[in-house]
């Protein structure tokens, strides 16, 4: 998909008037926002590569297969789970929570998370898949074209979008004794992260 920014331009100005009307409504109303302090929500996320017996990238079709077999388990589950795509065609991410932390602790969140990532392991198996939870999958040369992307269409615009507003004083070279060119926005979609969330009691928090 190429970002034509042509094409764009009106929806990129509606889209920035609508996030400082809301930006706007959230500042003035921060008292909306408090929480109370003894009152902590925690979660987790997980970013995984799928990839199949040889490593390779297993692409978006399966993926999304293994997606929905997953939010169907886990339909009736009584924690609060959520399976979704990100950027990259084999990518997915695993969000478990909001808890409160003082009702199950931070042992009850870890088995959660345990339980939570066997079940993803197991219909991946299923599916003649495995799943990789590593930083940047390392063996796709960093090419645009080669980077397969979800079919959402944020997905399918919003690299491109960046790709073609970088600024060229932007140094996207990475690495001292092998220099790695990691310009193309879609390289995120090969990046994968654990996140750990937690509410915060105010704007200011």
């Amino acid at each position: 998909y190429v970002y034509t920014m042509e094409n764009n331009i009106s929806q990129e100005e509606a889209m920035g008037e609508s996030f400082s009307q809301i930006a706007d409504d959230i500042i003035s109303n921060s008292d909306r926002y408090r929480k109370e302090k003894d009152i902590v929500k925690v979660g987790f996320e997980f970013e995984y590569m799928l990839v199949d017996s040889n490593l390779d990238l297993i692409g978006n079709e399966l993926k999304v297969n293994i997606l929905t077999q997953l939010n169907d388990e886990f339909e009736d589950d009584t924690d609060p789970i959520l399976i979704k795509e990100e950027l990259g065609a084999s990518q997915l991410e695993a969000a478990i929570g909001p808890f409160l932390i003082d009702k199950i602790g931070t042992f009850g969140l870890e088995d959660r998370a345990y339980d939570m990532e066997c079940a993803i392991v197991r219909k991946a198996k299923d599916n003649d898949a495995n799943i990789l939870r590593i930083g940047f999958y390392p063996r796709l040369n960093l090419v645009d074209e080669l980077i397969e992307r979800s079919n959402k269409i944020k997905y399918r615009t919003v690299p491109s979008f960046h790709d073609v507003r970088r600024s060229p004083h932007i140094d996207t070279r990475l690495g001292n004794i092998e220099v790695v060119d990691v310009s193309p926005a879609a390289s995120i979609g090969l990046a994968n992260s654990v996140q750990f969330n937690i509410q915060c009691s105010s704007i200011e928090d």
